[in-house]
């Protein structure tokens, strides 16, 4: 069931008094007209003591932020008095309007009993109320705008969290497409490792056979020849490890997210 929220912005507050501010001015334009349809041929007026009950049934919208159920009982309150003495006309939009914000801020999840119990139990006061006090038509009308405006309210909130859980899904698709591509990217660098490492090892192989055979023959000339193959070979395999350098351990960011990236990866 609906408790105290954290007190509303003053943006929403905003919102709030303006909701209640047409809210109030249509219902006191309606029991001007007698209801609907408008404009009404058999205006009836506005007298003073159901002017100010009509728009106090709008009052309570001020209050659907931080206290919804409240602003439903002080709605359904002020419409079985506004019933009582004669102002009662088709539609309640008071008591619609907050039944409405009732429904549609109901906590994300299946709300349980005590969400339909204490609203309804107002509606229906309210409705008996008006049934002893007002002509049947009108409080049959506002039984059916109570219940569309709870089954309005039901649909947008069930449609938001609908819209929530595919914006959460769409983010973790995102993640994980991420992480697919960062995996990616550090499967190729280790194989570009595991090539480095074998033409590594090789170059060194040559290098040590090559030194070995200039040690074995006495030929200065032959000697020269084989250092400076020796000092190609191992410059160029200098270039390659500083390439590798470069890709990879110059990157800290991805570095140190591998034993992480990797563990994900055979979850």
């Amino acid at each position: 069931m609906h408790s105290s929220s954290p007190r509303p912005t003053t943006r929403d507050a905003a919102l709030d008094a303006l909701a209640a501010l047409v809210v109030g001015a249509a219902s006191l334009v309606l029991l001007a007209h007698g209801g609907l349809p408008l404009p009404n041929p058999h205006r009836v007026g506005i007298a003073p003591v159901p002017a100010v009950l009509t728009g106090a049934t709008a009052v309570p919208l001020l209050l659907r932020r931080r206290w919804p159920l409240a602003s439903v009982l002080l709605a359904a309150l002020a419409s079985m008095v506004l019933a009582v003495v004669g102002g009662l006309v088709w539609p309640p939009l008071g008591i619609g309007a907050t039944v409405f914000f009732f429904a549609r801020g109901l906590r994300d999840g299946s709300p349980n009993a005590g969400s339909y119990l204490a609203p309804g139990g107002a509606v229906v006061a309210f409705l008996a109320v008006a049934a002893a006090a007002s002509p049947l038509a009108p409080v049959l009308h506002s039984a059916i705008a109570c219940v569309a405006a709870w089954l309005a309210g039901e649909h947008t909130r069930l449609r938001r969290a609908e819209v929530h859980e595919l914006r959460l899904d769409a983010e973790r698709a995102e993640r994980e497409r991420a992480r697919e591509r960062e995996v990616a990217v550090l499967e190729e660098r280790t194989r570009i490792a595991r090539d480095l490492h074998d033409t590594t090892a090789h170059t060194l192989n040559v290098i040590t056979l090559r030194a070995g055979t200039a040690r074995l023959r006495d030929d200065p000339a032959f000697a020269r020849t084989v250092l400076a193959d020796i000092e190609e070979l191992a410059r160029e395999t200098i270039r390659e490890v500083a390439g590798w350098w470069r890709t990879f351990v110059r990157r800290p960011r991805l570095s140190s997210r591998l034993p992480g990236l990797l563990r994900w990866r055979r979850s």
